[in-house]
C-alpha cells in the first residue's frame, strides 16, 4: 500500500521537580553558549516562571517542572546540538533535582490508494473480537498502543486517525507518536541523563523503523 510519512516533530524533555529559572536567565545560557545571541529570534520570553526562546535551530521552553528542546526539520547534527545544549545545562546544574527523561517523535502518515478508515480497518480490525465488532461500520476508524523496554528507555508508540486542518481544507491523516521514557533514580541523575542523551541517533532510528513496517 502506497505511504507518505512526515515527521513532524521531535523534541527532548527533561522533568525535575523544580528547576531554577532564576539563575537559567538569558545572561546565564548565552555565558554557558546554550543559546547564541546571533541565533535567537523574536518572540522570547524571560520570566522567573517562564523562558521560552527560538532560535534558528531550536526552541528551548522552560518552566519550574520541565526543560523541553524542540528540534526543527532543518536543523543538523541533531545529536551534536543535544549534547551540547542540553548536556551543558545538565552538567552545570548537577545539584538540580532531575526526575526524567524523554524522547518524543511525531510522524504523519497519509496513503494515497486507501481512505483513512479503511487503512486503519486493515491495520487494527479483528473480526473475532467482541470489542471490534461494535465498530464494525464503513466510517470506523482504528488505533493502537504499543509498549516495550528498548536500551533502558520505556518506548510507548500510540497510532490514532486525526484530522488536520489547513486553510480551508481538511486532510484526514495517521499519527504515530513515539515516547521514549525514563525514570531517574540513583544518586548520579545528572551522569545518568548524559549517558542516555547519547542514544538519541538509535532511538530515532527504532521509529523509522518502526513507520517502515506499518503496510
Amino acid at each position: 500500500m502506497d505511504k507518505n510519512v512526515e515527521l513532524v516533530s521531535e523534541n527532548v524533555v527533561i522533568l525535575a521537580n523544580q528547576f531554577n529559572l532564576s539563575i537559567m536567565n538569558q545572561h546565564w545560557l548565552i555565558e554557558n553558549c546554550i543559546i547564541l545571541q546571533d541565533d535567537l529570534q523574536d518572540g522570547y520570553t524571560f520570566t522567573p516562571v517562564f523562558t521560552q526562546v527560538k532560535t534558528k535551530p531550536f526552541l528551548l521552553t522552560i518552566v519550574p517542572e520541565r526543560l523541553q528542546i524542540d528540534l526543527y526539520p532543518t536543523t543538523k547534527n541533531k545529536i551534536g546540538l543535544i549534547k551540547s545544549k542540553l548536556g551543558t545545562i545538565v552538567d552545570k546544574l548537577p545539584h538540580t533535582p532531575f526526575a526524567a527523561l524523554g524522547f518524543n517523535f511525531a510522524y504523519f502518515l497519509t496513503t494515497e490508494d486507501s481512505s483513512v478508515e479503511k487503512y486503519t480497518r486493515s491495520l487494527f480490525f479483528k473480526p473475532d473480537s467482541p470489542l471490534s465488532s461494535q465498530f464494525d461500520e464503513d466510517n470506523a476508524k482504528f488505533g493502537g498502543y504499543f509498549s516495550k523496554d528498548v536500551s533502558g528507555f520505556r518506548l510507548k508508540l500510540d497510532i490514532k486517525p486525526v484530522s488536520i486542518k489547513s486553510e480551508d481544507k481538511t486532510m484526514d491523516k495517521i499519527k504515530l507518536d513515539f515516547n521514549f521514557h525514563l525514570d531517574l533514580v540513583g544518586n548520579n541523575k545528572s551522569k545518568t541523563i548524559l549517558k542516555y542523551l547519547a542514544k538519541w541517533d538509535n532511538m530515532e532510528s527504532i521509529t523509522k523503523d518502526i513507520v517502515k513496517l506499518i503496510k
